[in-house]
């Protein structure tokens, strides 16, 4: 009885132990794996594109965009280095795997994210558009109203004024003696003063007409003269305009009339194909504001942020850029698909996004946000 009873306890005490090994091998740890091996050195893409990522004057990397890796890399623990390409080095690049992120001013859209997985947007903002500053001078203002059309108008009211002015004296002259007597030169020249008096003011002057024939020469002067101040003020108008065009760039509105440029393979090239306008490429921002400060372009289509930057410290007071937005947009990092690395990056960045140091950045590099 005693044996058996041994036999029961040894093989209970014989399965708990096992079941205890069982439970230790399959165990699931509590932490996470990291998202890169901790000896791995990854390759970020970059490019120029202050005032996102650009060097210092030691040669280093710089920019909101570099500042915010950095940021991330630091509470990942990731070991990287930057590598310079192109825009569509970038973009290639990240796809091939070339690159394990790239980090610069690049924008969320659907035909890059067929190829890359992005993060969460760090920097929302638009298109906008760069111009030469209007001269605004009294003789540029002048200048533009010296047109062929204004010249033939004031050559043509010129000889109706005197014309207007030969038919009243003929036909007062006598029926309106103290005013259009005396010698013809006279007369003439009060006849030319009345046709211009009933020019500028379209109506009867101070000293009416007496006779029905000059009755019916005033009437008809005084109806022409609307018709031709309406011609005039229309043609000073459109002439003034295009001057203002010329010498600068109102709006979205005015681009498929002028001459326009971008940066080639952009977002902003791909919203001007949509629109159907014709515009220059351009490999750099740079490039395409000293093209409007030699006057090959009138106006410059990208990023505004980018060119608000430029126009406020390389090209300061030379090109301007014109108020408001247009197609919205969103920077992100770029990775390649399915990479390992885009949730923890994603945490970092929302937790960066939200703190103070990160307004006080947006606010270094951009200004005005």
């Amino acid at each position: 009885m005693n044996l058996r009873r041994s036999l029961v306890l040894g093989l209970a005490v014989l399965a708990l132990v096992s079941a205890s090994a069982v439970a230790q091998e399959i165990e699931v740890p509590l932490t996470a794996p990291a998202a890169a091996p901790a000896d791995t050195t990854l390759t970020i893409g970059t490019r120029v594109v202050p005032p996102f990522a650009f060097r210092d004057n030691t040669g280093e990397w710089a920019g909101l965009s570099i500042e915010l890796w950095r940021d991330i890399a630091a509470r990942l623990g990731l070991t990287y280095r930057f590598e310079e390409a192109s825009l569509a080095e970038l973009v290639d690049g990240t796809a091939s795997g070339r690159f394990d992120a790239a980090v610069a001013a690049l924008t969320v859209t659907e035909e890059r994210e067929r190829m890359l997985d992005f993060t969460h947007p760090f920097f929302s903002t638009g298109l906008a558009i760069a111009t030469a500053p209007s001269e605004g001078s009294v003789w540029a203002t002048l200048s533009g109203l010296v047109t062929w059309q204004a010249m033939l108008v004031v050559a043509f009211v010129v000889l109706a004024l005197v014309v207007v002015g030969l038919l009243l004296w003929a036909t007062e002259r006598h029926r309106n003696a103290e005013y259009f007597g005396g010698p013809p030169l006279d007369g003439i020249a009060g006849g030319v003063w009345l046709s211009l008096a009933m020019l500028v003011t379209t109506q009867y002057a101070d000293q009416s007409p007496r006779s029905l024939a000059g009755r019916f020469v005033s009437t008809l002067w005084v109806i022409a003269s609307i018709f031709l101040f309406t011609v005039f003020t229309g043609i000073v108008t459109s002439a003034l305009t295009v001057q203002q065009i010329d010498g600068r760039v109102r709006g979205v509105s005015d681009l498929p009339n002028l001459r326009v440029g971008t940066l080639q393979g952009s977002t902003s090239a791909a919203w001007l194909v949509e629109e159907r306008i014709v515009a220059a490429p351009f490999d750099t921002a740079e490039a395409g504001m000293t093209a409007i400060e030699d006057g090959a372009i009138d106006a410059f289509v990208y990023d505004a942020p980018v060119l608000k930057h430029l126009a406020l410290t390389e090209f300061a007071g030379r090109v301007v850029v014109l108020g408001g937005t247009f197609a919205p947009q969103d920077y992100a990092i770029a990775l390649p698909e399915n990479s390992p690395l885009r949730e923890a990056i994603n945490r970092e960045l929302l937790a960066i996004k939200q703190s103070d140091i990160w307004a006080q950045r947006v606010f270094q590099y951009i200004g005005d946000r």
